[in-house]
Order: structure tokens, then C-alpha cells, then sequence
């Protein structure tokens, strides 16, 4: 999907869309009028737990539709009698969406590393809400979307773990495997508890499969994944996470819609199960949903106080570099800290009266703009997957448990205690630390190359200054030391690259776009 010549020319070759404008007395559409992505059999509004999307034109009017949760992503943008939707971004900028850069949206994305609500990194082009309801007629838009408002229960610590085992236990029950079965397997809770629960109703998979970190990454998660594999008698796999390379990291950009700088290991997991699995299972959403994951005493108390301010300020980075030093001063004062925080702040505010607002929080923006991209962009690609934590009744209940029940300093423990309570037999097995350890690795200079021509031949005005970003990679390819910052940091400068890239080509675009 990636070609590189006098310039980069890559789009979304075959990315479906579907546009329909109003030209005088007339209707002129282009692109696929129906289509459906996902677990289509539960298209129903209000009811499709698991990720899907889709749309239908009727000749007069263009319905849109996806799962409870938005999980799935869709985009649009709608301008002068247009409307134009499809699940890639890229593909939109394509055929004719406007580039302008939404700085704001990016000033959030580069701290937390998400995109809130329905932001993308371009102004004119928005993410469709969860559970949507939207429609294109005779030039007017409209567009219903929400969130799910759980209301906390009372309940006991005891009765809730119960309560969590046997309804996760329906919910992976409800997804059988299609052919061979694999699960991402990790060292941490998400994953297993449902490759334990695979194992203890007797559809084991025929693999559990860890993809293995980059060389400057040291973490537990394939010792713990192979200990746990070997008392369940399952076959453990272990793939290599690739070497960064500027072609890699510039088709997952594409992929991931320009939405996120993570997920560029997930690429071995995809080539590894591609052609070997049917059915792959995994975790997303269960750390947000059954933990106290970002939570502490003083945010919950914020939340009750309404001090939503001081949410975001401590969501925030509290050093700024090298946002800085690296954005043009124009960008910057548009994705300052303070209009980050801002924009959080807003956010967190939609979640007050949830039963765990800051779970509420990072289910609906985390969880839902970043953390979805892995199983449904990149793993969907290459086979059926299922996310058992995303079961409509399991969700239904997990956003009503009080968040102080949740609150621990171990923010896992809950979850913890409610896999080892479920499955006792694996409890000695250890889980792996949640924090990853860097070290000195071999520098990528290849893709440093890449990155420096890319930088002095792109348009301005950037996002990227030159006088920053030379420099570094420049330090980068000589001096060892600097290596355990390198591929970060090279995936942070491609990033805005590549989306000024896309932003000066979509604005090209829309000049020639109809209408």
C-alpha cells in the first residue's frame, strides 16, 4: 500500500466511501451506496455490542449507522450540500474532505496520546458518535449520538466479582471460534482472563500468541504469557515485534487513521496470524471497564467535587517538551497545554454522573478512538475477532460498579482478584509488570534518513520544525546513548509529517473536489 517516488503518493486504495451532493435541482452520489463493515448481524441500533458500521442510500436519503459503542470507525465530513462518509480517513482527504488542521484536537492527541469525542486531526472531518443515528436528506444533516450513563448499584465487593464471572463467561460462550482460534495473550489481566475462561469451558485455543517488544523495550510480558500457557497445556507462540521501518509506521498511520502514534507492534501479530487463525480474541476495554485504571484518590474526589479543571491539568504532561520546541509557534498557540486541558476538561464533564466517571472517561475516548484501532483495523485484517468485554450485558453491568469500589492502590486489583477467584488453579502463575523498562538498542537509521529527507522536502507552512527535528536525528545516528529515545521519538516527528503531508494534499484535493 506504500509507494514512495519524487513524492508521497499514498492514499487508501480501495477504502469504500460513498458521496452524495445537491447540485441545483439534481442529487450526484459517487462511491458505494450500502455497505456494512463488522459483526453485521448485530447492526441494530441500541443493541450491536460488537464493532460495526455501516450506511445505505435510498435514492433520497443517506442512513448511518454503528454499534452501542462507536467502536468501529467511521468518518465523515459535510460542507455545502456534500456529505461524503467512509471507514478511512485517509480515503475522505482523498476524494475531496477539507485538510485544514484541527490543532486543538492535536494538542490532546500529543500529551495523552488519544483523540476525545468526535475530534480528528482535521477540522472538517469528524468521527461518527457512538449508538449514531444520522442522516443526509435534501442537503440537511443530521447526527444523534451517546453514551452509555451507568448508574451506580449497590452491591457488595463479593457479590460484583460474582456477578463479573458468570456474566464474562456468557460473553465469551457467545462468541464461538470460526476455524482455529488464537488470543493475544499478554502478561497482564485483560487478555487473561479470557484465554482462561476459553480454557475452562473446554474451546481452549489451538495458540496463545505474545508478540515479543522491540529491542530497546524490556518487559515480563512473554514469560508470564508462557507460564500461564504451559499450565493450561496450550501452545505458546512468540513473535518478534519488526524493526521500525519509515514504511511501516506510515501504512499503520494510514490504517489507524491518522488517530494514534501506537500500535506499530501489532503488525507482527498480523502477519503471524494471517492465513494460520479464523478467530482471534482480545481484550479491549476490560482494563478501563474493571479497573481503577488512571484513577486516584484525589480525581475521584475532583469528580466528586466537580472540579473537572483539575482533572485534566493532572491527565496532562507536566513537561511540555517536545511539543515546545518542535510545533511552529501558530500551531502550538492553538494546542497550547491550556486549551488541551480545556478541551478535557469538557469531556470529562459528559461523565459526571456516571457511576465511574473516569472509567466512563477512557472507555468512551481511550478505549474507543486508540485502543480499538488494534483488534479492529489491524487484527480485523486478517481475521475474525471477538471482544468479549464489549458484550452488551457484561458492559451494562461493569459501568454500574461505584468507582471507590474499583479505587486500590494496585489499580488492577478488582480484576485480579475476580480471575483468580474464577480460575484458582492458575492464581500462583505471576502477572507481568505494567511498566515496560527501556534500554540501548541499535538506532534505526535507515528510517532516521527517511524521516530528515521527508522533513526538508515537505510544504510549508509544517508541523514540524526543521530546526528541531535535524538536529536530533542527526544526534540519533551518531551517539549511542540517545538510542532508548530514538524509535519513540522517530514515530513522534513521522507522525506530524505525515499528517501535514495529508493536510497540504487534502487541501490540494479540495480545490478540484465538486461542489
Amino acid at each position: 500500500m506504500f509507494s514512495r517516488g519524487s513524492e508521497l503518493t499514498e492514499w487508501a486504495p480501495g477504502a469504500a466511501f460513498f458521496r452524495v451532493r445537491k447540485e441545483d435541482d439534481r442529487i450526484v452520489t459517487e462511491g458505494a451506496p450500502r455497505c456494512g463493515f463488522g459483526h453485521a448481524q448485530q447492526a441494530q441500533p441500541g443493541t450491536g455490542a460488537d464493532p460495526f458500521a455501516s450506511w445505505e442510500w435510498d435514492g433520497r436519503r443517506l442512513r448511518v449507522r454503528n454499534d452501542r459503542y462507536g467502536f468501529h470507525p467511521l468518518f465523515y465530513y459535510c460542507r455545502n450540500g456534500e456529505i461524503a462518509v467512509s471507514p478511512s480517513l485517509v480515503k475522505l482527504l482523498e476524494i475531496g474532505a477539507p485538510g485544514e488542521i484541527d490543532a486543538g484536537a492535536l494538542g490532546v492527541l500529543l500529551r495523552v496520546d488519544y483523540l476525545v469525542g468526535e475530534d480528528t486531526p482535521f477540522q472538517g472531518i469528524r468521527a461518527v458518535p457512538p449508538n449514531a443515528r444520522m442522516s443526509w436528506e435534501d442537503g440537511r444533516l443530521e447526527v444523534e449520538g451517546s453514551y452509555l450513563i451507568g448508574k451506580a448499584q449497590s452491591v457488595s465487593r463479593e457479590a460484583a466479582m460474582d456477578g463479573y464471572i458468570e456474566l464474562f463467561k456468557a460473553a465469551v460462550r457467545r462468541r464461538a471460534a470460526d476455524g482455529p482460534a488464537a488470543v493475544a495473550l499478554s502478561g497482564g489481566r485483560d487478555s487473561r482472563h479470557i484465554f482462561l475462561e476459553l480454557c475452562d469451558s473446554g474451546r481452549p485455543p489451538q495458540a496463545a500468541v505474545t508478540v515479543r517488544p522491540e529491542p530497546h523495550i524490556l518487559t515480563q510480558d512473554v514469560d508470564a504469557a508462557s507460564q500461564l500457557a504451559a499450565v493450561a497445556g496450550v501452545r505458546h507462540d512468540v513473535v518478534d515485534a519488526p524493526a521500525a521501518t519509515f514504511e511501516a509506521e506510515w501504512q499503520k498511520n494510514i490504517i489507524t487513521h491518522l488517530s494514534t502514534v501506537e500500535h506499530s507492534w501489532v503488525a507482527a501479530m498480523v502477519d503471524y496470524i494471517r492465513g494460520r487463525f479464523g478467530t482471534v480474541y482480545e481484550g479491549v476495554g476490560g482494563d478501563v471497564l474493571s479497573t481503577s485504571f488512571a484513577n486516584t484518590p484525589e480525581r475521584q474526589a475532583w469528580f466528586e467535587r466537580g472540579e473537572y479543571e483539575n482533572i485534566a491539568d493532572s491527565l496532562l504532561p507536566r513537561e511540555e517538551y517536545p511539543l515546545t520546541k518542535a510545533l511552529p509557534a501558530r500551531i502550538y498557540r492553538e494546542a497550547s497545554r491550556d486549551a488541551a486541558k480545556a478541551k478535557l476538561a469538557v469531556e470529562l464533564r459528559r461523565h459526571a454522573e456516571t457511576a465511574n466517571p473516569l472509567g466512563s472517561f477512557l472507555f468512551w475516548n481511550r478505549a474507543r478512538r486508540i485502543t480499538a484501532l488494534s483488534p479492529i483495523c489491524l487484527l480485523g485484517s486478517a481475521a475474525k475477532v471477538w471482544c468479549p468485554y464489549l458484550d452488551a450485558e457484561l458492559v451494562d453491568f461493569l459501568i454500574t460498579l461505584p468507582s471507590r469500589m474499583l479505587l486500590d492502590e494496585e489499580y488492577h486489583r478488582f480484576h485480579t482478584d475476580v480471575i483468580c477467584r474464577a480460575y484458582p488453579k492458575y492464581a500462583g502463575v505471576p502477572f507481568a509488570y505494567k511498566k515496560a523498562q527501556r534500554r540501548q538498542a541499535p538506532a534505526p537509521r535507515r528510517m532516521l534518513g527517511q524521516l530528515a529527507r521527508l522533513a526538508l522536502t515537505s510544504p510549508r507552512p509544517a508541523l514540524l520544525r526543521r530546526s528541531f527535528v535535524l538536529p536530533r536525528l542527526v544526534k540519533g545516528a551518531l551517539d549511542p546513548a540517545y538510542s532508548p529515545a530514538l524509535p519513540d521519538f522517530a514515530r513522534f516527528c513521522l507522525y506530524l509529517l505525515q499528517v501535514g503531508h495529508y493536510s497540504q494534499a487534502g487541501s490540494a484535493t479540495q480545490a478540484c473536489a465538486p461542489g
